[in-house]
């Protein structure tokens, strides 16, 4: 059976590099993720590369909502009824499942982890978790690092879905939007307006003028 690394590479055309340990999602990329599964919209790849790159290569990111795999698109490694089982009776906890090549011989395809983060602005369940291989040639994943991701992951998005600042924020289609990072000034993440495609001038108009005219050096901290 093929190990979940090359699993990734086959299903989604990208290499995944090993590496040792697992990193801390960063806010920005958490936000980004969260306003996109919380808007109901396509998750942006900025977002899930930022992901996949912080995980041993052994590993691989999923999202479900409601009946089907966001990501990877049309996943056929775990089926989604393993998924909706495995998190159906208690929306708080992260949930860790082996599973099995051949039960009787104990011969293990992949370890599960496994999440509700919560519901989007239409009220559809979101999960997401985290699925490694088993049969790897180098160094065993740190499970403990794995259940400190998946929790920064669903505390983060249980903050966003549940803030009355965001819910406007991300309901304001008639505008354009940006986050900005404070520090640096620059744009972690653009929103047009629907029905609007990429506006460069705009974006370097509020990158050269606006946010420096907003941002003064006591407030980037």
């Amino acid at each position: 059976m093929p190990t979940i690394a090359e699993r990734f590479q086959a299903e989604t055309g990208r290499k995944k590099e090993p590496v040792e340990t697992c990193n801390c999602p960063d806010a920005a990329m958490l936000f980004t993720l969260a306003f996109d599964l919380y808007n109901a919209g396509d998750v942006r790849a900025s977002a899930i590369d930022s992901i996949e790159k912080s995980l041993p290569g052994n590993c691989l990111f999923f999202l479900v909502k409601e009946e089907g795999y966001l990501h990877p698109e049309n996943f056929e490694l775990l089926p989604i009824d393993v998924i909706k089982e495995t998190i159906k009776n208690d929306n708080a906890c992260i949930f860790r499942q082996q599973m099995y090549i051949n039960r009787k011989i104990s011969e293990l395809a992949c370890t599960l982890f496994c999440a509700s983060l919560g519901r989007d602005v239409n009220g559809n369940e979101i999960a997401g978790g985290v699925v490694y291989s088993n049969n790897w040639n180098w160094a065993g994943v740190n499970e403990e690092k794995l259940y400190g991701f998946l929790a920064a992951v669903r505390r983060f998005y249980d903050a966003f879905s549940g803030s009355r600042t965001i819910a406007e924020f991300a309901g304001n289609n008639s505008a354009f939007r940006y986050v900005v990072d404070l520090s640096t000034g620059g744009i972690i993440m653009h929103c047009p307006p629907i029905g609007h495609g990429p506006e460069t001038e705009i974006d370097r108009q509020v990158s050269e003028y606006l946010i420096p005219a907003i941002i003064s050096n006591g407030e980037k901290n």
